[in-house]
């Protein structure tokens, strides 16, 4: 087999797995897509937790359970997220996310960046993309990447079958990020050492827990926004997509005096109540 067939499988799998979703998406009922989500998000976590364990945690010969790997752990989260930061990754991607859906014709898909940067999240997310194009590029072995599509392909199967055809588009990211380790792998050969590996494979496992429960879920085909009443209780509405702009949408259906929620949106429900920052109590 050739270097790169791993990227490769790992690419196409997760778009064969985005269109049998999109197709039997129309098969499953909003109710049932949300179980499976919320199941598959409930297992993604105790992936997370028992793969962060299993790195972190080490038996003495005396018996004793010792942590290691903290200081790592402690430099890795606090400096990515720094650089995160810095550069406003997540704000990039999102930018990213509207530019696809524009150019795709999916304007009025309203749940296309979430699930285009969700799925991105969870499939690049953990040492599996990293380790892997590592051992395709230097050992021929695309072995971990084997398995990695197959996940990934579940994985996105049932999220494009919640939040639409924007997490087939993930695979552009799952190119570009393992794309790049490969073609790098061979610079980073030399700090590959067994404890640098472990240490990536503890990081990347955490990281799973940064793929939000509230991410995965969805509200149905028309689009929607929660609606504060004048009780301070949440309502859904009706609205229809006019046009994107950068970080804006604009619709139509809304009346004027209308107060819209704009943030935390996934984690609502109707008839919630809710304060109003700046409002007296």
């Amino acid at each position: 087999m050739f270097p790169g067939i791993g990227v490769l499988a790992n690419v196409l799998g997760i778009v064969g797995g985005g269109l049998l979703g999109l197709g039997c998406g129309r098969l499953i009922s909003e109710r049932f897509q949300k179980a499976i989500m919320m199941a598959c998000a409930v297992a993604v976590i105790f992936l997370g937790l028992t793969g962060t364990v299993k790195e972190m945690l080490q038996i003495g010969a005396d018996g004793g359970v010792t942590l290691v790997g903290t200081n790592c752990m402690l430099a890795s989260l606090i400096g990515g997220a720094v650089i995160g930061e810095t550069i406003d990754l997540e704000d990039r991607m999102e930018r990213f996310g509207h530019w696809l859906q524009q150019k795709t014709g999916s304007g009025g898909d309203m749940r296309f960046v979430e699930g285009f940067v969700t799925a991105s999240l969870t499939v690049c997310i953990g040492a599996m993309a990293v380790i892997g194009s590592i051992n395709d590029r230097l050992l021929s072995d695309p072995s971990v990447l084997f398995a990695k599509t197959v996940i990934d392909a579940v994985i996105v199967m049932i999220m494009t079958s919640a939040l639409g055809k924007g997490c087939i588009f993930s695979a552009i990211s799952v190119g570009i990020f393992q794309g790049i380790i490969f073609l790098l792998a061979g610079f980073l050969e030399p700090i590959m050492t067994p404890a640098a590996l472990k240490s990536l494979s503890a990081v990347g496992n955490i990281l799973i827990f940064c793929v939000p429960l509230a991410a995965i879920y969805q509200t149905g085909d028309t689009p929607q926004v929660w609606i504060v009443g004048k009780d301070k209780t949440l309502s859904l509405k009706d609205v229809t997509v006019q046009d994107f702009g950068d970080n804006t949408v604009k619709v139509t259906g809304l009346s004027r005096g209308d107060v819209v929620v704009t943030a935390g949106v996934h984690m609502l429900s109707e008839g919630q109540k809710v304060r109003v920052e700046g409002e007296d109590e």
